[in-house]
């Protein structure tokens, strides 16, 4: 007995066969293509992650004929927040705008505190740039032509999953993201009125359980993915969510760190801890438990964007080695790595990434390892504001197996940092997900984390680390002004 785990994410999309006892068997994955029209604008091509899509999934049948008729069940984990959408004959009414576009910071809401607060009313998330209403509002405004196209809005598992069955659908991890109460799992009219949107609310799709079955593959997926007809077909989770289950991280007080495209924070918490001011809160796969998650815009892609700059032709295995002859603080040298704007630990989509410090002594190997400490002091910020989290976290991600990131992360925090053996954590989490839609696993809590390597805080090292992030922190309430400063200069039309 096998299953199809598939974790479409922000750079890439990655399928893989997984057995009964949660060994993967073969994994195929494809890069995906981003369009970003302005400074403020990331899209994506709907019907090309579809293409790939199919591509890794008729290699993984082609690769491995002698299981391909044993697969019972399909789960997808996706990225979170953004606007997809499709028209009455299902086609993309656009590119999909991502959760990390910032192009709404241009609305003119006066009535923004109120809109908040009616949001903390109705137990839903405040306003951020990357949430679909907020982009619905921006759409509404700037191309009303593609509003009246809109027949359903979703995310991107949904989407995916659309094309595989023919059945539109959600979870409850992605749709409470935003406009949902939490508490009554239905979407808030007096929000979207506020929002002058009052009409829209059919547009946004009914959630469900992310274990629920939805559908099953379809002639017409069956010919383009090579799958077979009929096999079931998940409702999925926003992939921060799979990780966690994949992870572990299903019992209260649970926390576990997500250093992929974003940076997600998050710790676990019940309905009675739900305070709209310590994070963005979402349902978790685990029916009457919640996510509190911190995630920001810029995660391990401020790494690649400095590395890019600094050491393109050089492996990350090299960079370890040479940032780790540099002292910690980089020589006084502070990176602010808000290169898409923010929305974790504060809201602010003028924020900008920055060097601070600069001195004509430095040299590219300060600047590379400052990257990797502005992440580290990022990701203190962000644990500042969440509840109380566990002395024990869990790590995750691509850029976690780099272990100075990890030991970093470890002696900023004072925590202890526990990296997983698991590579494709949120495709092993899904693959949980579908197990127990199918009737296979009696709760999420069966799955076992197998560990890696566990990363110890230094006491000294913890210590200089806390100066540092003040530092870093009184910089970034210092900058406020004049990120709004630099947009009216350079931008403002």
């Amino acid at each position: 007995m096998y299953f199809i785990g598939i974790d479409a994410g922000t750079t890439s999309i990655k399928a893989a066969i997984v057995a009964e006892d949660g060994d993967s068997i073969d994994t195929a994955s494809s890069n995906v293509s981003l369009f970003m029209p302005s400074e403020a604008a990331c899209e994506l091509d709907m019907m090309k992650l579809w293409e790939s899509l199919c591509l890794i999934l008729l290699k993984l049948k082609a690769r491995n004929s002698d299981v391909w008729k044993d697969i019972k069940g399909i789960g997808i984990a996706g990225q979170g927040d953004g606007l997809w959408a499709i028209d009455r004959e299902g086609k993309p009414a656009r590119n999909a705008i991502l959760w990390n576009d910032t192009r709404t910071k241009d609305l003119k809401l006066e009535n923004r505190d109120e809109i908040d607060r009616i949001c903390i009313k109705n137990h839903a998330n405040t306003l951020y740039a990357g949430s679909n209403i907020h982009i619905l509002r921006w759409l509404k405004e700037n191309e009303p032509d593609t509003v009246e196209k809109i027949h359903k809005i979703f995310h991107c598992k949904d989407w995916l999953n659309f094309k595989l069955t023919g059945v539109v659908s959600s979870d409850y991890s992605d749709m409470t993201t935003a406009l949902m109460n939490l508490k009554t799992k239905e979407f808030s009219q007096e929000i979207l009125d506020a929002m002058e949107l009052s009409n829209y609310k059919d547009l946004f799709v009914s959630p469900r359980d992310s274990s629920e079955i939805i559908g099953s593959i379809t002639e017409q997926a069956s010919q383009s993915t090579g799958l077979n007809q009929g096999i079931p077909v998940i409702a999925g989770a926003i992939d921060v969510a799979a990780v966690a289950v994949g992870l572990g991280t299903v019992q209260v007080g649970d926390t576990c760190i997500i250093v992929g495209t974003t940076l997600a924070n998050q710790t676990i918490i019940q309905e009675a801890d739900i305070d709209f001011s310590k994070g963005l809160i979402l349902s978790h796969i685990p029916r009457d438990s919640y996510i509190c998650i911190m995630p920001t815009l810029s995660g391990a892609a401020t790494i690649d964007w400095v590395k890019k700059l600094l050491y393109p032709d050089t492996s990350y295995d090299e960079i370890e080695k040479v940032i780790n002859q540099v002292p910690i603080g980089s020589r006084g040298i502070i990176y602010h790595p808000y290169l898409q704007g923010e929305r974790a630990p504060f809201k602010n989509p003028f924020a900008t990434g920055s060097f601070f410090g600069l001195k004509s002594t430095h040299k590219k190997e300060d600047l590379m390892r400052a990257a990797f400490e502005g992440l580290a002091m990022s990701l203190t910020d962000c644990f500042e504001y969440l509840p109380d989290t566990n002395d024990k976290v869990f790590i995750s991600g691509g850029a976690a197996k780099n272990d100075i990131l990890c030991q970093m992360s470890s002696d900023c925090l004072g925590k202890v940092i526990t990296r997983v053996i698991v590579k494709e954590v949120g495709i092993k989490g899904i693959v949980s997900v579908v197990k127990l839609g199918l009737g296979l696993l009696g709760d999420y809590s069966a799955e076992k984390t197998l560990v890696d390597q566990t990363f110890t805080a230094d006491a000294d090292r913890h210590l200089k680390y806390e100066s540092i992030y003040q530092l870093f922190k009184n910089l970034r309430y210092d900058y406020e002004k004049h990120w709004l400063e630099r947009n009216k200069i350079f931008f403002s039309q």
